[in-house]
């Protein structure tokens, strides 16, 4: 989510939709509660940057968030330094 949130801050992103399969960071952003875990730093940090949007967190169920969890899957498995854009796309076969 933090990477998420710098890339957003980098392209002018001001309003963001935050969807995510953990339940307990969903209720700390929206309560803005540090939840009891090691890695409060971190959290500080998320905090810091989502406190600069207009932005709406939501938790949805874990089989509902497969999209994500494939694209992460497939980032540990190549090397990517750059943004993938979705709103482009190429066509295979002249489509």
């Amino acid at each position: 989510m933090s990477w998420g949130l710098k890339v957003g801050r980098h392209l002018g992103v001001t309003a963001a939709d935050i969807l995510s399969d953990c339940q307990v960071l969903v209720s700390a952003m929206s309560s803005s509660t540090l939840p009891h875990w090691k890695l409060w730093s971190l959290f500080g940090s998320v905090m810091r940057l989502y406190s600069s949007y207009d932005v709406v967190s939501f938790w949805i169920p874990r089989e509902s968030n497969e999209a994500a969890h494939l694209l992460a899957k497939w980032g540990l498995s190549h090397d990517c330094n750059c943004y993938l854009n979705f709103w482009e796309r190429s066509t295979v076969g002249g489509e």
